[in-house]
Formats: structure tokens, sequence, C-alpha cells
């Protein structure tokens, strides 16, 4: 078993690494690798953190990197592989050319292979292919499958790099919408060990079963584990106290679940039945981005604001609904508002696998009618709500702000796919 001198390979697959403050962001996922990254670099068991997905680390100064990296563990591979390398030259055909093997070629070496990977999905990698000129095109079998640069820039090479190396991998999805039930992840052969996610399942895992273009294609069953992991925007953050002044009563932060110019969109019919129906005075707040045909006539929409923004008005408020985006998933909202001092009230069709809550929990209900008379009750005797959220602060997320909850999860992982490395554990 190795527990020490550790080397993990970090990832995004299908998108960019950011470290620039300004430019992470809670609804993309960017928050999340950053606090991932650093949760792992704190880790004494760790000796290298390897980002080999392109970042902009390199716009930080040494004084930024010293703090985000104290113990100078963070490797960024494109230091010293330039990232222009692994792009086509100007001119030369993307579907041609084999720069994105010079990832592989490099990190293929005893001193710089990794003992397991973590990778988060991105939008640049949901396409069947990411293999450029490789496979069959499926329309015209004549001639191969061509790729957009996003796919070329931030999929291939680290496609390559794991089909050739055999690096045993998960597969990190903070977004419920990235765990498919199949994913046809044709030239990924190098298919992750498990996904760590946010509600259980399986997955079928469809693509060659070997690395070459005239192989068989066959179906894989992954395990998708709940895992807490929807609490990574948490780490570094204060958790606030709910004693404190709060003159807003009920505000709640969801997005428009459908795109383009759908109609229908469950999240609005939930928000609908729950809220617009019911707030005749017009006092809740709804926060989050919605097209006009679904806040025309609802002057509770209050389109986006900034995180700072919505924290601060969850700072000053008392209570919550938290709407799920699909079954059985469990989102990041709920322990964001915990952190902030917010009861989490939860709608009947989210965390219905009763991974953060039991099933029969004060915070879970069941109708609209119960919603309101718990708000009720605790506005009646606010010692009750205070009580309430300082317990749920203690059960849910006091070991999270510190990073800590993360080697767990990438424990049990390594646990469950019998992978002969431990990180360090508090």
């Amino acid at each position: 078993m190795k527990n020490e001198n550790i080397k993990v390979a970090i990832f995004v697959l299908g998108g960019a690494i950011k470290f620039v403050k300004k430019n992470l962001k809670r609804a993309d996922g960017t928050n999340e690798y950053y606090k991932l990254i650093k949760s792992l670099c704190a880790n004494p068991k760790i000796g290298e953190v390897l980002i080999i997905q392109k970042s902009d680390w390199g716009k930080l100064d040494d004084e930024l990197k010293q703090e985000y990296d104290p113990r100078g563990v963070l490797r960024y591979i494109y230091d010293e592989l330039d990232p222009k390398d692994i792009r086509p030259d100007k001119g030369e055909d993307m579907q041609l050319t084999l720069n994105y093997q010079k990832l592989d070629e490099y990190l293929n070496h005893d001193e710089t292979k990794p003992d397991f990977g973590l990778g988060f999905i991105g939008p640049g990698y949901m396409t069947n292919n990411v293999i450029p000129n490789f496979l069959d095109g499926v329309r015209d079998p004549s001639s191969k499958v061509k790729l957009l640069g996003m796919t070329y820039n931030y999929s291939s090479p680290i496609v390559h790099y794991l089909n050739k190396s055999d690096l045993p991998w998960f597969m990190i999805c903070t977004d419920p919408r990235y765990t498919k039930p199949t994913f046809k992840a044709k030239d990924t052969v190098n298919y992750p060990k498990e996904i760590i996610a946010q509600y259980n399942t399986t997955s079928i895992w469809h693509s060659l079963k070997e690395y070459r273009n005239d192989a068989e294609f066959e179906d894989k069953t992954l395990n998708v584990r709940y895992s807490g992991i929807e609490k990574l925007n948490l780490v570094d953050e204060e958790i606030i106290n709910p004693d404190n002044s709060r003159p807003n009563k009920f505000t709640i932060v969801a997005m428009q679940s459908v795109t383009g110019q759908a109609t229908k969109d469950k999240r609005f019919d939930a928000i609908k039945e729950w809220i617009l129906d019911r707030d005749t005075n017009q006092e809740v707040e709804i926060y989050g981005k919605w097209k006009e045909h679904f806040t025309d006539g609802y002057p509770q929409f209050k389109g986006y604001v900034t995180p700072a923004e919505i924290d601060q008005k969850f700072k000053e408020t008392r209570y919550t609904l938290v709407v799920p985006i699909g079954p059985d998933w469990v989102t990041s909202k709920y322990a964001e508002v915990l952190l902030m001092g917010v009861v989490p009230f939860f709608h009947p069709t989210y965390d219905t696998q009763g991974n953060v809550l039991p099933l029969n929990h004060f915070c879970r209900v069941s109708s609209p009618q119960e919603f309101y008379d718990k708000m009720k009750f605790l506005d009646d005797v606010p010692e009750k709500r205070i009580q309430l959220v300082k317990l749920l602060q203690d059960n849910l997320i006091k070991n999270v702000t510190d990073g800590s909850f993360v080697y767990d999860i990438v424990n049990k992982s390594l646990e469950n796919t019998n992978i002969g490395v431990r990180i360090w554990a508090k």
C-alpha cells in the first residue's frame, strides 16, 4: 500500500483549469476545480499534484502561487511542455496533426508517472469522439471523424495519454447532468474506475476494447457513487452563525433547467406551484437566469447576481427551498445556503435517495402547505430555527471548510477499486 509521496494527475476533459480568482465561477465548475486542487496540495502524503490540462497558472505571481500551494507540490506540466506545442501549427489541418500525442510522450516516464488521476468533465468532451482522424464516420464510413477545435485542444491530448498509459482514474461529476446513463465515449478506451458523483446509480461506458481503430466495441458498467463531492465550493469559506438579524424570510436561487426557447421546464413548474401561486404579496426573491417567457408577470424573478451578492442576500435570509434539477440528484445549493446560516427545506423530489438527510427529516416537505406551516412554526419559535441550523451545520458541513473531506472521498474510491494507494485523512 503506497501512502507516501503520492502523485495525483488532475485534469478537466473538455475544459480549462483556472487559478486567477476573478475568472472563477460556481456555475461552470471552475471554482470546484480550484478548491479540489488546493485541498490536495495541502495533503502531506501527496508529493506532486500534476496539472495536465491547460490553465492560467502561469498568470499568477510567485506570491500568489506560494499562498495557494505553500508546500510547492503543484506541478503544471505546460510550464515544461508549452501548450502551444500540442496545437496545430498555423495552416496545419487539425484532423491530421499528431501534436496532441506530445502530452503522452512527455508524461510517459517513471519520474513523471502519476499514481492515479482525478478528472472533471467539461463541454469539450460531450461528444462521441475525441481523437482526430481515428474512427470511421457513421454516415460515411469511407471518411474519418472530424473534431471541433475545442475538443482537439482540451480533450484529445488527455484521452490519448489515458489510453496509452492505462492510468487508473476517477471521474468527478459535480454537475449531475454529466452523469449520463450511457457514455458513448467511443475512443476513450481507458474508462474511469468509478464516477464520484452526487447520487447513486450505474452508467454504461461504450467504447473500443482496445486503442485501435479496428477494435470491437464493448459496454462496461460503471459504479456512480454519491460521495458528498457537491460540498467543494465550501472549502476555505466561513460558516455563518444563524442567530444574526435576518429580515428576509424566503429567498431562492434556481436557474432555468432547459435550454434554448423551450417553453416547458419542470423546475419552473415546481417554483410556480410552491412559490408563485402562493406568494400573493410578492415577498419572495428568486435569483437566477430565466428566459422572459417564464418570468413575464412575475416580479419575484430578480435575474442573475454575482455570487458575492447572493451570499450577502442569504446572510440576511431565514429560509430557502431547494428545488432539484432531476430525480435523485443532490446539488451544492443546500450546503451553500447552510454555510450562510439558512434553513434549507427540501422539495419532495430532491435527494430522494436520502444521501444528505433522512427521508423523514424535518427539513423535507411534502407539500407547499407543509412548507409554509414549517416556516411559520420556526418564525414563531426563532430559537428552534437557530438550533436547527446549528445542528445541520455541525452534521453536514463542519469538516468541509478545511478541505479534508476530499481525502475520505478519494480514499473510498481507491478502496472500492482495489488501487493500492491511500492519501492521508484526518
